[in-house]
């Protein structure tokens, strides 16, 4: 059986297997395409648009790329005839996906958000099956099968959370808080934290991830010479994630994901300018059924004490912490690669019959 696949990346296979994934992956092969996206801001209004011509220049250049990149993928599948293609929902997976649909190959598509991307949109129309990863989806008919995490994410013991604690350098006695704003970081919360550091480590400690500008930031935390652990990125981090008592972070479904794998008390902060505010929906279901606290980018920078109220409120209520944890496990799907796999491989059986 052939597969094709795109995750909306291309590196050298050498190079993905040099950054840590698995040897098998050299056997995979990677092909690039020209694509375009299109650019959408939550926060914009259509005569903001207007205002930044260079915005609707750039939609528009992109969309003849749109036109290229279809040409290219139809040739390519020609070339490949693939019995399935599987999709993951970025801007470039439009013009493979309208290439297979042209040539009948059958195509499955996953989108990790409550609020499918527009590619997945599209695409769904004529997808043979559509995968979400959150239990609430806006494609219809999506089948909920969870986001491939990392196998050693889990719940653990409190034996087992001192014992990562201490190899962390932290007092395995005193609650630990992660604050991570996903692999680009983010800002404002960096600053937050930073700003707030001393009043936390009055009952916590802190681990920050900043997705970058670690360095200024280490550097005003040593001056001031409060214990606390702030890296720009971490190769541990299913390590850390199960020694935190509470997590901060974006609302990425990926990091939900990792969050709700190990059951972790979480206080989420979305991103309200992504493009069909993903993000901000993500965490409302959460918040729904109480599986999440929820702050927003507005609170961190007109009420940045808000964040230091709940979190000191989450460390003392430990019923509210469980009440979390044990919420948010409803989210995991800790079969979710196995799983996807096997639709996909079936889809693909289904096309050679």
């Amino acid at each position: 059986m052939r597969f094709w696949t795109d995750f909306g990346f291309y590196k050298k296979t050498q190079q993905l297997v040099a950054e840590g994934l698995p040897a098998s992956c050299a056997r995979v092969k990677l092909s690039r395409v020209v694509s375009g996206k299109f650019r959408r801001y939550a926060h914009f209004k259509k005569i903001d648009y207007l205002k930044h011509p260079s915005i609707m220049l750039s939609n528009l250049l992109d969309l003849l790329k749109v036109g290229v990149g279809l040409v290219q993928c139809f040739f390519k599948l020609i070339f490949w005839r693939p019995n399935v293609v599987f999709l993951k929902g970025g801007f470039v997976c439009l013009p493979i996906g309208l290439a297979a649909r042209v040539l009948r190959i059958p195509i499955v598509i996953h989108d990790s958000d409550v609020a499918a991307g527009l590619t997945n949109r599209i695409l769904a129309r004529f997808a043979q099956r559509t995968l979400s990863g959150m239990p609430e989806s806006n494609l219809k008919g999506a089948q909920f099968v969870g986001v491939p995490v990392a196998a050693d994410l889990h719940k653990t013991s409190k034996t087992e959370q001192s014992s990562l604690k201490t190899s962390l350098g932290f007092d395995p006695e005193r609650p630990l808080v992660l604050f991570t704003g996903g692999g680009l970081g983010a800002q404002r919360l960096n600053e937050v934290v930073l700003t707030l550091l001393p009043e936390l480590q009055d009952f916590t400690q802190v681990f920050l991830i900043t997705g970058g500008a670690a360095g200024s930031l280490a550097t005003s935390c040593m001056a001031s010479e409060l214990p606390a652990s702030i890296v720009d990125f971490t190769p541990d981090m299913p390590k850390v994630i199960k020694a935190a008592d509470v997590v901060v972070a974006r609302a990425g479904a990926t990091t939900i994901a990792e969050l709700a794998a190990a059951g972790k008390p979480t206080v989420l902060v979305p991103n309200a300018k992504l493009p069909g505010s993903h993000q901000v929906r993500n965490a409302e279901s959460l918040q729904s059924v109480s599986a999440a606290e929820i702050l927003s980018d507005d609170d961190l920078a007109n009420k940045p004490r808000k964040l230091l109220q709940t979190l000191r409120e989450l460390i003392k209520n430990s019923a509210k912490r469980e009440e979390l944890s044990r919420n948010i496990l409803a989210f995991a799907q800790p079969n979710a690669a196995t799983k996807i796999a096997e639709i996909v491989i079936g889809v693909g059986q289904d096309a050679e019959r």
